[in-house]
């Protein structure tokens, strides 16, 4: 297949980038920069320099392609979480850039359009196991674009194409800088608590996220899809399984610039304890890592020797 690739420098394009090509499809990535297109063509792709708000370069571009991958995002840093205009330009990508990815998809016949979503947008379910056909859906407004790009992808299967949104669990791996950041400061003796003890967090590992990016883009239908790890956690027992890793104590740091900020606090509050069961069945995917426990031992075990 001929796959057209926005974000592929992010931590989700990189190792997508490397599966596509060990699987033998033919890869373009969108470049913004001399900088991004110098690492694409390291990276051994094809490079289609311009933006996501470019309607008539992406309409060139997609001349011949068969499915598209829409994994670029602009997350802001820790710091500056809390404040709403961190988040415009990821706002933006949500919003105009996938409507124009879209636009140019449909008008070039592609066949399937892939658009890495977040669980975030369901509600907080406590203890309750939920997936994309039970949970109910946040309306705050920390979620609202990630919802307007959802649509637009249903927009794309309408047209009879397959159009796929993969709701993820919260990202995590040695290439994230919010896992490296936790890393630094365990190696500091601080363990930074994200939220409250008995709220379920459902991760995934990045290369699991990736690998079920391109499976979904292989096999799956239309649809949305739940993709995280097999066991969602309690933060409680995240905690535990880290300070058994480490052996020795850590003082407890709450994030505090994440909870005081409206934007983030559903992220780090509530309790969302997704399955992943219909993704699994129905495509066949697999997470190589299955739960934040052996996750933060192969993250920790080369700090703790």
């Amino acid at each position: 297949m001929k796959i057209f690739v926005t974000g592929g420098t992010g931590v989700l394009g990189v190792p997508a980038l490397r599966m596509l090509r060990e699987r033998g499809h033919e890869v373009l990535a969108l470049a913004h920069s001399a900088r991004t297109a110098a690492r694409l063509r390291e990276a051994g792709v094809q490079v289609v320099e311009g933006t996501l708000y470019d309607r008539e370069r992406l309409m060139q571009a997609m001349v011949g392609v068969d499915a598209v991958l829409h994994l670029a995002t602009r997350i802001p840093a820790a710091a500056a979480m809390p404040d709403p205009a961190s988040w415009q330009e990821n706002d933006r990508i949500r919003v105009e850039g996938t409507r124009n990815l879209v636009d140019a998809a449909i008008a070039n016949n592609v066949e399937v359009v892939v658009y890495p979503g977040i669980i975030f947008v369901y509600r907080d379910s406590g203890d309750r196991w939920i997936d994309a056909e039970t949970a109910e859906i946040e309306t705050s407004l920390s979620v609202r674009t990630a919802l307007d790009a959802e649509a637009e992808v249903e927009r794309f299967a309408r047209t009879g194409k397959r159009g796929i949104t993969l709701r993820l669990g919260l990202l995590y791996g040695p290439t994230s800088i919010h896992t490296r950041e936790t890393l630094e400061a365990i190696q500091h003796g601080v363990y930074l608590t994200p939220g409250p003890d008995d709220a379920y967090l459902s991760s995934l590992w990045i290369d699991d996220a990736a690998s079920a990016i391109v499976a979904a883009m292989e096999r799956a239908e239309s649809g949305i899809y739940d993709v995280v790890d097999d066991e969602p956690m309690t933060q409680r027992a995240i905690r535990e399984a880290v300070l058994s890793i480490v052996g020795k104590p850590l003082v407890e740091q709450t994030l505090a610039y994440l909870l005081a900020g409206a934007v983030v606090r559903p992220v780090t509050e509530q309790s969302r304890r997704v399955s992943n069961a219909r993704f699994k069945e129905l495509v066949g995917w697999q997470p190589s890592v299955p739960s934040p426990r052996e996750g933060w031992r192969l993250l920790l075990e080369p700090v703790s020797v």
